[in-house]
């Protein structure tokens, strides 16, 4: 980031999501927001097909 900032090339944050509840993807999406730095032109919180899918069987 160091090095984008003094350079002015854009950057971003990627994050891997893992979730059992929405409650648990609440907190870990502002998590994430804390960590990110606020110059940062996107943040990507990847959450995987089965993350969803097994997240879906649970609620139920």
């Amino acid at each position: 980031m160091a090095n984008c900032k003094k350079y002015g090339i854009p950057f971003g944050h990627y994050a891997y999501g893992v979730f059992v509840s929405v409650a648990d993807a609440i907190v870990e999406a502002k998590d994430f927001m804390k960590r990110a730095d606020k110059e940062a032109l996107f943040l990507a919180l990847d959450v995987e097909k089965d993350t969803v899918a097994s997240f879906k069987k649970k609620s139920k």
